[in-house]
């Protein structure tokens, strides 16, 4: 009796073994097939985004667009897609649209040459590529911080064009600027240095504040800290334009920002407006637009008397714009959007 509750035990552990190696064997194949459908949906998706790349690399892409005087005027920064060919300014395109309080329906349009339709429509026109000022962008955060934060990957929530780096040290906020408190701002543009010579520059700045010429770091003064000023110590400098970036933080409290310099013949003083440069350049208007290079576009709605789309329009009535923009034989791109606040320099999309 005994051997044989053994040799039953033992045909069950046999058959109980071939079940093991079948569901072995069965997984192995359904993982096979699994696999290879993964590779086929895998490839699928691969090819259509590549025809997808193909079709469509031919188009504008829309860094940014802000408000840009607050009246009847857009700033559009933009490229042409990494893939597109270089285009002439007559082959690209921009239209607006809007339906105004009245339910009329308006549509603008125009090519990227700087003329328009006829007189009483939009223009569009690049800017020089030499103009003064500086271009300044601004970031809050809702927590306090005590260095300065990265924002090389945040979209600004606040863009403007200071004429030149001189903020006194307030409790509140600087003149057309809607932050008081937990934000950083980068200022970057070019300063004409007017004669070979040393150089000295200074920032003051409650909290934190950095400077960069020509790549360098030149000034660090970061840290939480009251109105106080750090220098650059004596730059051999020659004639002519020089990169720059500032950077600042503010935590809580007292903020400000004061950039001077000294140099040949020039005691010490903030930095003048005419020194200061968003671009350079030989002066003139772009006639072709290249790939891998970020335009900025000025759309202007005073032509004519006609304003209807402008900012100020479509803040004051809580109205919707539609802006599109094409090139010639290519794609195009389209966006809707609304003007939550039209003080220059607000950002939209």
């Amino acid at each position: 009796m005994r051997r044989r509750i053994m040799d039953t035990e033992g045909s069950m552990g046999v058959g109980a073994l071939i079940v093991f190696i079948a569901m072995i064997l069965l997984s192995s194949m359904m993982l096979a097939t699994l696999v290879l459908i993964a590779e086929k949906l895998a490839q699928q998706p691969q090819d259509t985004g590549l025809q997808a790349l193909r079709s469509t690399a031919d188009k504008i892409i829309i860094n940014e667009m802000y408000v840009r005087d607050g009246f009847d005027n857009y700033g559009i920064v933009f490229q042409l897609a990494p893939g597109s060919e270089p285009h002439s300014a007559d082959e690209l395109y921009w239209v607006l649209q809007c339906t105004d309080e009245n339910n009329i329906f308006h549509n603008y349009g125009g090519d990227f040459t700087g003329s328009s339709f006829d007189s009483t429509t939009p223009h569009a026109f690049a800017n020089e590529s030499q103009q003064n000022g500086i271009v300044a962008r601004y970031y809050a955060f809702d927590e306090p911080f005590t260095s300065m934060p990265t924002v090389s990957l945040i979209a600004p929530g606040f863009i403007n064009n200071p004429d030149t780096i001189n903020f006194a040290n307030t409790g509140g906020s600087w003149p057309g600027i809607p932050y008081s408190e937990q934000y950083a701002s980068v200022y970057t543009g070019y300063i004409e240095v007017p004669t070979d010579g040393v150089y000295t520059f200074r920032l003051e700045s409650d909290d934190g504040s950095f400077m960069y010429l020509d790549g360098e770091t030149i000034i660090s003064h970061g840290g939480v800290h009251s109105m106080t000023t750090a220098s650059s110590g004596a730059l051999s400098l020659t004639a002519g334009f020089h990169s720059f970036q500032v950077e600042y933080f503010e935590n809580q409290g007292d903020n400000g920002l004061i950039l001077t310099w000294a140099g040949p013949g020039i005691p010490a003083e903030v930095v003048p407006i005419n020194r200061f440069y968003r671009s350079i350049g030989a002066v003139g208007e772009i006639t072709t637009y290249e790939p891998g290079i970020i335009y900025e576009l000025s759309l202007d709605q005073n032509i004519g008397g006609d304003i209807n789309c402008g900012p100020e329009h479509l803040f004051a009535n809580g109205l919707d714009g539609n802006i599109r923009f094409f090139v010639g034989g290519g794609g195009y791109t389209a966006a809707d959007f609304q003007v939550h606040n039209n003080q220059p320099g607000t950002r939209i999309f």
